[in-house]
């Protein structure tokens, strides 16, 4: 499998931000759900058509927005998490793992928790890019403390774009001071097999 790095930074306080993800408290939710829809919608031809997996979706409150805004999208959405739910489209799946069923998507999304996983970051990453179909995408984000940077570096072999004033729990359009050490980077994969 080769891997074309399209991004992997940081995001920053001129990334753009939707308050629709607002629940007072998620200061990094009101900027990683729209990055990860405009990413989809920019690579993607004809997102209609799609098949996107939702990985570690989340179950409940703006997670839930989230996931009817992707199956708007895409009717071919599924949205898997290690907890059971009883909403349409979603399935029970672990991530340290690799998947026997979850293959062939045109996109795989994972949003913030690839780092809150204890297990190895690299091996993760792994398991969900062998779900992306040749030529498709795989579109994350990450807290940063937290994420396996070096790891994951290494595997991409690259490294991480620090430019600009990094996104906090502090500078958020959605201030959360009991994150004020963190970041949140995005990366965005196009698969080759």
């Amino acid at each position: 499998m080769k891997l074309k790095v399209l991004e992997f930074r940081k995001l920053t306080t001129s990334d753009l931000f939707d308050d629709y993800y607002n629940d007072g408290y998620a200061w990094s939710r009101i900027y990683e759900y729209p990055a990860v829809i405009n990413r989809i919608k920019s690579h993607v031809p004809d997102c209609s058509t799609a098949k996107i997996h939702n990985s570690s979706w989340g179950f409940e409150g703006i997670h839930v927005k989230f996931k009817e805004q992707l199956d708007l999208l895409s009717p071919s959405c599924v949205h898997s998490d290690i907890k059971h739910s009883t909403l349409p489209k979603t399935c029970v799946y672990d991530i340290r793992y690799p998947s026997e069923t979850l293959k062939d998507f045109d996109v795989v999304v994972n949003v913030s928790t690839m780092e809150e996983v204890s297990f190895d970051h690299d091996k993760i990453l792994f398991n969900l890019l062998s779900q992306v179909s040749n030529k498709g995408y795989f579109i994350a984000t990450f807290d940063l403390p937290g994420l396996q940077l070096e790891k994951i570096e290494d595997m991409l072999k690259k490294k991480l774009d620090i430019s600009g004033e990094a996104l906090n729990g502090v500078n958020s359009h959605l201030p959360n001071p009991t994150c004020k050490h963190l970041n949140v980077g995005i990366m965005v994969l196009n698969i080759l097999k």
